[in-house]
């Protein structure tokens, strides 16, 4: 599972860099965990699960345990989970040069109209609205799979139909919240034949190398270097993605 790598690849940056645990919550849009090597802090976020059961509380009180608890199928120890990977990943980011730019919304808007024609198939998994918004002022296939609200006439369909939807497409965008579960899996065996799969939004912030060989081509996600606490404390979403933002390839 592809959860499980990631895991490993933390369990890894971990003991390299002598990684700690400072602080970690749970809100209503976001959890988040803030780890450091002593000198510097970095925070990493992801969706905060409402749709998949009761949410369960951190357990432990180290990032090893962190990890190790997010192995159960208990969507809230998941989240803290994945969380934590994307806090060690915000770390190694910070280490590299990478291009920034502004409003990831923009730009992942700009990334698939520069990768598609008037009549490529676009399929969302997860509804990143704006996104969605704009590119249907210009193309003329853009479909959503999502579980919590449907809309069949504009083109917003139930999550049941979402694997036979991605055998069909041409381009791929994946929200980061997948990845809290085994769904990530399902959809890039489906989507095997796509060639360009972008796993997308603030809970896609793990390190892009790590997802090398699982079929995901590009990652897009946010720069949370000097992130402000009121930022996961307000749950808002405007908020968040006023942070640079990065589009890399895998």
């Amino acid at each position: 599972m592809l959860f499980y790598k990631l895991q490993e690849k933390a369990f890894e940056a971990i003991e390299r860099y002598n990684l700690t645990l400072t602080e970690c919550g749970m809100g209503a849009q976001f959890t988040y965990t803030k780890i450091s090597d002593g000198k510097k802090e970095c925070t990493g976020i992801c969706l905060t699960p409402k749709a998949e059961g009761s949410n369960g509380g951190f357990e432990g009180d180290s990032l090893i345990d962190s990890l190790s608890f997010a192995s159960s199928f208990d969507s809230g120890k998941r989240a803290f989970g994945l969380s934590a990977i994307n806090a060690i990943s915000q770390y190694l980011l910070q280490k590299e040069e990478i291009l920034l730019q502004e409003d990831l919304r923009a730009n992942l808007t700009t990334f698939v109209l520069e990768n598609t024609h008037k009549d490529s198939n676009i399929v969302f998994i997860g509804h990143l609205q704006p996104v969605v918004k704009a590119l249907k002022e210009q193309r003329n296939n853009v479909s959503v799979f999502c579980r919590q609200h449907t809309d069949v006439a504009n083109q917003i369909y139930n999550d049941i139909f979402e694997y036979e939807a991605i055998s069909q497409a041409d381009i791929l965008i994946i929200t980061g919240a997948t990845l809290l579960g085994s769904t990530i899996d399902a959809l890039l065996h489906f989507g095997q034949n796509v060639p360009i799969k972008v796993l997308a939004g603030f809970s896609a912030g793990t390190y892009p190398a790590w997802f090398a060989k699982s079929g995901i081509t590009h990652v897009a996600s946010l720069y949370l270097k000097d992130i402000r606490h009121s930022s996961l404390l307000h749950n808002s979403l405007n908020e968040i993605f006023t942070y640079p933002c990065y589009i890399l390839k895998v």
